[in-house]
């Protein structure tokens, strides 16, 4: 095994990714519908890196207008869950290697700081490491909206993770992820539904950002938000303003919002700021019920200052 794959498999396993509602590393797949997707949005950029973000391949692609209203076809979806579903489970869960030649294409395009770009440098690492006996992998929750797929899944030895993938022609060609042991607690509701407001709740995420999160309105980020909110990073905090309050105690400022993934009642958003004045990339999740944030989870990453692939961590 040379260097990269040693720091890899020493470090976490995190070139990989993972699924949709829960399953867990010994059963296998499932599958549902959903919606669409997008990315992009406002200000500017705290590190180098970031532009980089989704260099070749379509990585703005992907409905990036940032107009309300279904982003594609919802048949795209619902093939692209499918493909993630059975990708992940095949691989991670039922443990089969052949499930890369089947669902993986290149250029296979990597933002994890320490991957390399393409198939044959993500089977070379992901086929002996996940035939091990000590590897286990459980899908929590899945979204999918037109051509990006995000799963959140505990991975053993990093914990949970947000992988983020795109895909084209029912084949994962691109990923992102948050990094290992960096996620809140994972717990609440993983059941996607009320997917007839998946662009309603999209556009009332979008809006936070652009209206609260990056100009730093406290007044106006509370209106985005129930007065039940559970925010599960910081728990012991309530009411519409908890999240707010919770940024402010962490020194948490947003910049910019790279992409937005909505299916039903769940909406995610990579998005770049600073934590404690250090270039971060945070991944957020949110629930929503009758139009207002309900419950939030997250994990984080730092902007690394170059990464092996030569694509940034957006």
């Amino acid at each position: 095994m040379n260097r990269y794959l040693f720091f890899l498999a020493a470090t976490f396993f995190l070139s990989a990714c993972g699924g949709g509602q829960s399953t867990s590393s010994s059963n296998s797949s499932s599958s549902s519908s959903s919606a669409s997707s997008s990315s992009s949005s406002s200000s500017s950029s705290s590190s180098s890196n970031s532009s980089s973000s989704s260099s070749s391949s379509s990585s703005s692609s992907s409905s990036s207008s940032g107009q309300a209203g279904t982003l594609c076809d919802a048949t795209l979806t619902t093939r692209n869950r499918e493909a993630v579903v059975n990708a992940l489970d095949g691989l991670f869960v039922q443990k089969n290697v052949a499930a890369i030649e089947q669902y993986w294409a290149d250029p296979y395009l990597q933002h994890n700081p320490v991957a390399q770009s393409g198939v044959a440098a993500f089977r070379s690492f992901m086929g002996p490491f996940v035939t091990q006996s000590s590897f286990q992998y459980s899908r929590l929750r899945t979204l999918v909206e037109c051509d990006l797929a995000v799963v959140i899944g505990r991975y053993s030895g990093t914990g949970v993770i947000f992988d983020m993938f795109r895909l084209r022609d029912g084949k994962l060609m691109e990923h992102w992820d948050s990094d290992s042991n960096q996620a809140s607690d994972a717990a609440g509701p993983t059941e996607i539904t009320d997917r007839v407001a998946t662009d309603e709740n999209r556009e009332h995420v979008r809006a936070l950002y652009a209206n609260a999160l990056i100009p730093n309105n406290a007044a106006a980020a509370a209106t985005y938000f129930a007065n039940s909110l559970v925010v599960r990073r910081a728990p012991t905090r309530s009411g519409a303003g908890a999240f707010f309050d919770y940024l402010v105690a962490s020194q948490i400022r947003y910049s910019k919002l790279h992409h937005i993934v909505a299916d039903g009642n769940f909406v995610f958003v990579l998005a770049e700021g600073t934590l404690n004045g250090r270039a971060y990339g945070f991944y957020d999740l949110f629930r929503l019920e009758s139009g207002l944030i309900v419950e939030h989870w997250d994990s984080r990453r730092v902007v690394p200052g170059s990464t092996a692939s030569g694509l940034g961590i957006f």
